[in-house]
């Protein structure tokens, strides 16, 4: 028996993408950021996001994080952080 498959009501972007359709960063910057990632998690580091990692080599502010609608949270060493949104 085929499975029907349900219909999707609510397509949410990725935060990179929004972030190159704002001009926040570039290909090659978020490239780098998933190349970054994916070595991380290969070498067993704890999951950065690509926000975070974007952050941390200063390609994006927090601001900017804010504007394409990603948390961020604000440590009292002045330090920033990207924060995972809940799914669901």
């Amino acid at each position: 028996m085929p499975v029907k498959r349900a219909k999707i009501e609510h397509y949410e972007k990725q935060f990179w993408i929004v972030a190159i359709e704002k001009g926040f960063i570039s290909y090659e910057q978020l490239i780098d950021a998933l190349k970054l990632q994916v070595k991380e998690d290969l070498d067993y580091r704890s999951h950065r996001l690509v926000g975070e990692i974007l952050l941390d080599a200063g390609h994006i502010t927090p601001r900017q994080i804010q504007e394409v609608g990603g948390p961020i949270m604000v440590y009292s060493n002045g330090r920033a952080a990207v924060r995972r949104r809940p799914r669901g």
